[in-house]
């Protein structure tokens, strides 16, 4: 395995990485970018914490970074394991790396909880809130999440979602193939037009 394995496997983990990191970058330089936002006043503070409570923000917050974590592990596990196997005498150099990545994992999980903890995101959803509603706006919302019709749109949220990413899979699958034909088309005309014709 060596070296070489190793290297390719890591640079391959910055890759699954990237996505991630440049949204939390970028949300931090825009976070120390953003001017101070005042308070929005106690009446309108009072529904947007009971609107956040309705909404479920915060067990919903939980259940992202679980899906996100659980995700970015199977990933980056998957990247131990080569085409082929993995011969014997590799298998120590298998279990060192093994060792390496869950103690990476670790670290990053731990950074992650710390910066997108509910403490440090509640303030960030008041805010938002504050900016997007009026007051006489937010009562109505509360009524109406706060009811059982409301919360069952809250429930059945997460399962709407999933079930709207599998349909979306679908549309991209039967897309694929149109795609990659305008896309051949796209580079034969760039070929014929930009090759050396000398």
């Amino acid at each position: 395995m060596g070296f070489c394995y190793i290297f390719d496997i890591m640079l391959r983990i910055r890759v699954e990485l990237a996505w991630f990191l440049t949204l939390f970058l970028l949300g931090s330089y825009a976070a120390a970018q953003a001017p101070p936002v005042k308070a929005p006043d106690p009446e309108k503070a009072a529904l947007i914490e009971e609107l956040i409570v309705a909404l479920k923000v915060e067990q919903q917050q939980q259940q992202i970074m679980q899906t996100v974590q659980t995700s970015m592990m199977t990933q980056m596990n998957s990247l131990l394991t080569p085409v082929g196997g993995v011969r014997a005498r590799d298998e120590e150099k298998k279990r060192e790396a093994q060792a390496d990545l869950q103690e990476f994992q670790h670290r990053l999980f731990a950074l992650m909880a710390a910066h997108m903890s509910w403490q440090t995101m509640k303030p960030v959803y008041v805010e938002m809130y504050d900016a997007t509603f009026t007051i006489d706006e937010l009562r109505p919302l509360l009524a109406f999440f706060k009811s059982p019709a409301g919360q069952a749109f809250v429930d059945k949220t997460p399962v709407l979602m999933a079930n709207t990413m599998k349909r979306m899979q679908r549309v991209v699958a039967d897309m694929m193939p149109d795609i990659q034909k305008l896309n051949a088309e796209f580079m034969q005309q760039m070929k014929q037009k930009y090759a050396d014709k000398n």
